[in-house]
């Protein structure tokens, strides 16, 4: 059996290595200061396992060159670890994607944007971020377009729960770790389409030139209460709805068939909110009717005195 420490700022690949009663706990786990894994062994760490926090890559590297272990095993780390300092040790990460698409930060929102299925991948770490020798996959889990951000994220922790029990059974507790036998196809990530994602700078703004397609994608892709994103304030009809941001939507669809309803619009070149009740908005742009629920009831003020506006109703 190895000696092992966890590192990074998620708790399912943990959960799934602790759900094995047999064999050895981590020797220690160290997480990104205020994240969840922190906050989560504030609350609860029954088995008493050493924890330690970090900020910076810095701080993390002083803490690992104080620690001697076989495996180490990182699930959200946001720092690029020095493997060539522990050539005797084994390190592997845990990257919520379908490797080799979607390496990177925000594999999450990738998978929304670009229509990617889901998946939770194991691999070697080398030098380069989320590379490195494949070990094992999960299942590819079909991107439905009910999905959004909020069941991304609940499917892949699933997904790494079961990548901590895999990791649990076949290295840690292995005597030795014979990647050989355990029927994996090995391939190496190779840089290729779809590789990595990362959110812009400008990731979450509102711009006019957006299809509604990728705006439905958007809106899928932020609808996560305390998600944070950077998204300045977004605007309809020159500067209507001020208040709303794209996290502010709650859901989206599109209609395309729709010209009867408004004979007297010109579609082709309208831009309408044609009513708007409570949370619903029903919005005609680019020759499509969108549908859009947001999260909160927006004051009445807001679309009083639009000249775009056709019907309201308090």
């Amino acid at each position: 059996m190895n000696s092992y420490i966890y590192v990074g700022n998620r708790s399912s690949t943990l959960k799934g290595i602790l759900e094995i009663s047999e064999g050895p706990l981590p020797t220690q786990i160290l997480a990104l200061e205020n994240s969840y894994l922190h906050r989560e062994l504030l609350k609860d760490n029954p088995n008493k396992i050493l924890l330690t926090t970090f900020k910076s890559k810095k701080e993390l590297h002083f803490e690992l060159n104080k620690i001697r272990f076989d495996v180490l095993i990182s699930c959200g780390c946001p720092y690029k670890i020095q493997i060539d300092l522990y050539k005797n040790s084994l390190l592997i990460n845990i990257h919520p994607s379908d490797l080799p698409q979607l390496k990177g930060k925000d594999p999450g929102i990738g998978a929304l944007m670009k229509k990617i299925p889901l998946n939770v991948s194991i691999h070697k770490m080398n030098q380069n971020f989320d590379e490195g020798e494949l070990i094992w996959q999960w299942e590819k889990f079909p991107l439905l377009d009910v999905l959004d951000i909020k069941d991304v994220y609940a499917i892949s922790a699933i997904g790494e729960y079961y990548a901590g029990l895999f990791v649990k059974k076949n290295i840690i507790n292995s005597e030795k770790y014979n990647f050989k036998k355990l029927n994996i196809e090995r391939k190496i990530v190779k840089n290729g389409e779809n590789d990595y994602f990362k959110r812009s700078e400008n990731y979450g703004l509102y711009d006019s030139e957006f299809s509604n397609s990728y705006l439905e994608k958007a809106v899928r892709a932020s609808n996560l209460d305390n998600y944070g994103l950077k998204a300045a304030l977004y605007e309809i009809n020159k500067g209507f709805f001020k208040e709303i941001k794209i996290e502010n939507i709650k859901n989206i669809g599109i209609a395309s068939n729709f010209s009867y309803l408004f004979k007297d619009i010109n579609l082709d070149k309208s831009n309408q909110i044609i009513y708007f009740i409570e949370r619903r908005i029903l919005w005609i742009r680019n020759s499509e009717l969108l549908i859009l629920d947001i999260r909160e009831k927006l004051p009445f003020y807001l679309i009083q005195g639009s000249k775009n506006l056709r019907y309201s109703i308090k």
